[in-house]
């Protein structure tokens, strides 16, 4: 098996012996060193396998034991370039086809990105663009240093980039800061405000309070309304006679349980619509080189949706051609409605209500009592009624001192 490739590429024949003594050309062939396979007698001839060249150096062996040879079959790469001497287009079409593949593993085709959730692909890819790295630029003309450094300047939520090259395609790869937002609002917000109150969202009655920053305007048992301050970021400055010399902003900070009353409202059609796609009616194939896109489409433009899937043809892992097709199909979209049963209606009453409890678990509030009922009518279908709650209350909102102050310096 590790020899048939070499023999191919020296080029074999199959040879028939005819007429004399087989016996004593093949004793003659061995004494020479001549190496015959696959020998196999006939009634009347003898068959066996050799080289070309040994074809060559056996005819004075074949004259001696008055064998004739006549060659049934030739195969290698010999014979091969033999037939195809004067078919110029094989040679050149192979030469050209090698020349472009030196040439395409020489250029970038692929952009691939991984690790980032924050930023799409299409965002790295501008922003690649804007450094003139796109498809079909020289390998050797890209900076990868140079790319990780530009994508930490434009966005400062990623810890860690990484762009590499790896054959024709290059790989970037970041982790982002998952904390970066929400860290960035809390820095904006207490740069802004430098005083806040909690302020009551809704009426209800104080079920307990603990202040840990701020002073309190209300306590257990008090009823409170919507927009009423219940913990001021103001706090009073004494000098030890009790006479008041001025104040200090501060954030209001406590934990302050009430127990308030909430309306509850959710409503939705005791119909529900279904969509199936209909036969095909259009086709579109689009080819796309480099960042050119010809597309060529049969109806396209009368169907309501298309559904299609690229191809990018690779040479192995590393080395993706320079041009990618689409092939999309498109149908109409058919609308049909129906009643819902009751045990449908049932179970979607079911789920919303399990939505609405742990929307309020998630928000540490409990319910203490529900009114609510559900009204099944021709057309719509609703759920109305009042949820008493025992849970946290209080709003951060700006000082009204700060804003009278920010308002006179409007005016000045």
């Amino acid at each position: 098996m590790i020899l048939k490739p070499i023999r191919l590429f020296d080029g074999e024949v199959l040879v028939e012996m005819r007429g004399g003594s087989p016996e004593r050309f093949l004793n003659l062939c061995a004494a020479r060193g001549l190496f015959l396979r696959k020998i196999r007698r006939e009634p009347e001839t003898c068959r066996c396998i050799m080289t070309a060249e040994e074809f060559l150096s056996c005819r004075p062996m074949a004259r001696k034991a008055g064998v004739h040879l006549h060659v049934l079959r030739k195969r290698g790469l010999p014979f091969f370039l033999f037939r195809i001497r004067r078919r110029w287009g094989l040679p050149v079409g192979a030469a050209l086809a090698l020349g472009i593949l030196a040439f395409c593993s020489t250029r970038l085709w692929d952009i691939e990105l991984s690790g980032g959730s924050r930023h799409t692909p299409d965002q790295f890819t501008s922003l690649l663009a804007e450094y003139g790295v796109e498809a079909g630029v020289p390998l050797k003309e890209i900076a990868c240093g140079d790319l990780e450094e530009a994508v930490r300047n434009t966005w400062p939520d990623i810890l860690w980039v990484s762009i590499q090259k790896s054959g024709c395609v290059l790989r970037v790869q970041v982790r982002e800061n998952e904390q970066w937002t929400e860290e960035t609002e809390a820095d904006s917000e207490e740069t802004v405000l430098q005083a806040t109150d909690l302020v009551a969202e809704t009426d209800g009655i104080i079920e307990s309070i603990v202040t840990r920053q701020g002073t309190p305007l209300v306590t257990a048992g008090d009823e409170v309304t919507a927009g009423q301050v219940l913990v001021s970021g103001i706090v009073p400055m004494e000098d030890d006679a009790g006479e008041a010399t001025g104040a200090i902003l501060v954030h209001a900070d406590a934990d302050i349980t009430a127990i308030t009353v909430e309306e509850y409202h959710w409503e939705r059609e005791v119909t529900e619509e279904t969509v199936t796609f209909g036969a095909p009616s259009a086709f579109a194939l689009s080819l796309c080189v480099g960042s050119q896109r010809v597309t060529l489409s049969l109806g396209a433009e009368s169907a309501q949706v298309l559904l299609g899937s690229w191809y990018s043809p690779r040479l192995f892992s590393y080395l993706p051609l320079p041009f990618s097709c689409e092939m999309q199909i498109g149908s109409s979209l058919i609308y049909t409605r129906r009643a819902l049963s009751e045990e449908e209606i049932e179970a979607l009453c079911q789920a919303e209500w399990e939505e609405f409890t742990e929307n309020l678990r998630e928000k540490g509030a409990q319910i203490q009592e529900k009114d609510v009922k559900v009204t099944v009518g021709e057309l719509w279908l609703q759920m109305d009624g009042t949820v008493t709650l025992l849970g946290p209350l209080g709003e951060e909102k700006s000082s009204e001192m700060q804003t009278e102050e920010k308002e006179n310096e409007e005016t000045e």
